[in-house]
């Protein structure tokens, strides 16, 4: 045992976290489990890394009716990757028990588990069971005398004081009471989600270091399920793809295991799940990856009108209401907006929305919630749900512009509908320029020296998705699709493109190293009706308008697939000659090094990486 204890604290670091969970982590499944089953399967985002038998505890949330718990999954690392919320009917017995010990607890609500104490303390049983099973177990998938049913009566041990925030020790908390037995047909799942980001962060960081580039195509996918196939997870719409990281360009605090990055500040959305009392609700957090990885659980107080909408919605709603509130905050702050009174929780309710493949259901009546009608009962950070994408950056070291100079104007041309195929380009989701960080820095170095001549730059392509390359190619080959031909591609046919030399379907953007960019006029550039000015630019060689967008004249506008954007052209005017040497002198001089048939293109010589093409999005 002693051998045990000091291999959990190598492996976490911490002694708190490994208590009552050593004999799960040590693999010993001496308890109820499937017959024959030893694992729980790899991850969709982690292949390989296979999930171990796990037991499951949970937070008690409150009533739901006069015989019925709702209790909540205490959501972790493989094998708990879920976030499920499951409807348990309870005798009098054990109704009896549970409002004892929600007056008897200090530390957030009651929790059970499924390892089962004796009134002696004594660990007696242990029910396993694996969560991609969930809907054969407890679901619609269930079947009679199948290989789950051996699983029932699942004797399930009460907690008290379990700090769910924390540590959340199992055994010293169990309290000495009859258990909570589960029987199959008295469980309902209410919610079930699966989580594939939610990893162990050291392991996943070696595995994107020994995978490289091409394995970050998946990062952004949505799977409902760990074995999915990539065609239709990349598909599949998602809670974070519906616009879960719309920010206010505010950031939060940074995350322990990304401290090189601020996650944005963004709005987040709570599934009201039952009545709580006179007047009030239950509601949790829809959580997700960072920065929206806090398992929360609140308590709001309606008035009379606000709790006649919310029992007709829920009526007229088969899975839990969402509530989407339009203030944005950072969740790591919510118990002090609310001592402050500084949170106002205003917004809509659907019903019917769905949670799988997220899609947002039928409004259904607004909430308008004052910090004096929220009480916070939990609010759990989840260390390891990052944003992939953002780790892959960070492993790689790729890097947001903004945060090595801020004074570079930023215009991503492939995140809006003005550029070469008319609409936005796949991957683009921000307005961000991503650069690996020795190509940030450089760039920084060239900003400072023509800042000197009156001058600052403007970026309108950084690092390019592999994904949007492969759009540029499809795209050659529509026929069908020439609306944006007499603007940017006036004097070639577009399936002679890739010939041509403009467009390829391998891209030097996607190793993060390359940048599009142009000078703008110090104190002339106004960021925030540049798209507005440059729409008014009806043929790229034409480059009289584009200086009324605060750029200094090039001879043509960016993205121009004319001979007249080869950098040394001799066509176009003598002052546009001048400005384009400018800009080449000033990038040679920190290390870049021009593409002949764009003006506007550059890549650093000495690249980090000269073989790989990264397709994590632009977020």
């Amino acid at each position: 045992m002693k051998f045990l204890v000091a291999l959990l604290i190598s492996v976490t670091g911490h002694v708190g976290f490994a208590q009552d969970y050593a004999l799960d982590d040590a693999h010993n499944h001496d308890g109820t489990h499937v017959e024959g089953q030893t694992d729980c399967g790899s991850n969709y985002m982690f292949p390989g890394d296979i999930a171990r038998l796990g037991s499951h505890s949970f937070l008690i949330l409150g009533e739901d009716g006069p015989d019925h718990l709702l209790l909540d999954h205490r959501s972790g690392t493989p094998p708990h990757t879920y976030q499920f919320i499951l409807r348990v009917r309870v005798d009098a017995n054990e109704m009896a028990i549970y409002r004892k010990l929600l007056k008897e607890t200090k530390v957030a609500l009651p929790a059970v588990t499924t390892i089962f104490f004796d009134k002696t303390g004594k660990q007696v049983d242990r029910t396993f069971f694996c969560l991609p099973d969930l809907k054969k177990i407890f679901g619609p998938e269930q079947k009679p005398n199948d290989a789950y049913s051996k699983l029932f009566p699942i004797r399930a041990s009460w907690q008290k004081d379990a700090d769910f925030e924390g540590a959340f020790p199992i055994k010293q908390t169990v309290a000495p009471e009859d258990p909570l037995i589960l029987e199959r047909k008295d469980v309902e799942i209410v919610l079930y989600r699966y989580l594939p980001s939610y990893l162990e962060q050291s392991s996943f960081r070696k595995m994107l270091k020994t995978r490289g580039s091409q394995f970050t195509s998946i990062l952004s996918h949505a799977p409902i399920r760990a074995d999915e196939p990539a065609e239709s997870a990349a598909k599949r719409s998602s809670y974070i793809k519906s616009g879960a990281f719309e920010s206010n360009g505010e950031t939060c605090q940074s995350d322990y295991y990304l401290k090189s990055v601020r996650p944005p500040k963004t709005k987040h959305g709570f599934l009201l799940l039952a009545e709580n009392g006179k007047n009030s609700v239950l509601a949790v957090h829809l959580y997700d990856q960072s920065p929206q990885n806090y398992q929360t659980t609140l308590n709001f107080e309606l008035t009379d009108e606000q709790m006649k909408v919310f029992r007709q919605a829920r009526q007229e709603s088969k899975t839990p209401l969402l509530f989407m509130p339009t203030q944005y905050f950072c969740m790591a702050e919510l118990k002090d907006l609310v001592k402050r009174q500084a949170l106002n929780l205003k917004g809509t309710i659907y019903r019917n929305s769905e949670y799988e493949g997220f899609r947002l259901g039928q409004p259904s009546g607004e909430l308008d919630l004052a910090s004096s009608k929220v009480k916070v009962l939990v609010n759990r950070i989840l260390q390891s749900l990052m944003n992939p994408q953002s780790v892959a950056r960070d492993v790689f070291g790729v890097v947001d512009l903004r945060s090595v100079n801020a004074d570079i104007f930023i215009e991503a041309a492939y995140s809006r509908d003005w550029n070469f195929i008319g609409k936005p380009v796949d991957g683009y989701l921000a307005n961000r320029c991503y650069l690996t960080s020795k190509a940030a820095k450089a760039l920084s170095e060239v900003q400072k020296e023509v800042s000197k001549l009156g001058y600052s730059l403007l970026v309108f392509d950084c690092y390019r998705p592999q994904r949007a390359v492969n759009q540029f190619v499809s795209w050659t080959k529509d026929a069908s699709d020439s609306k944006m031909q007499s603007i940017f591609y006036p004097d070639e046919p577009k399936k002679d493109l890739i010939k041509r030399g403009y467009i390829d379907a391998k891209s030097g953007h996607s190793r993060a190293s390359t940048v599009d960019l142009t000078l703008v006029r110090t104190g002339k550039f106004q960021s925030k009706d540049f798209y507005q000015k440059a729409k008014v630019v009806s043929d790229c060689r034409k480059s009289q308008k584009v200086g009324d967008t605060g750029q200094v004249d090039m001879g043509t506008a960016f993205d121009c697939f004319s001979e007249l954007a080869h950098t040394t052209n001799p066509s176009i005017p003598e002052e546009s000659q001048k400005h384009r040497q400018i800009l080449k002198a000033a990038m040679e001089k920190q290390g870049f090094t021009n593409y002949p048939k764009e003006w506007w293109h550059f890549v650093l010589k000495d690249e980090p990486y000269k073989s790989d093409y990264f397709d994590f999005e632009v977020q």
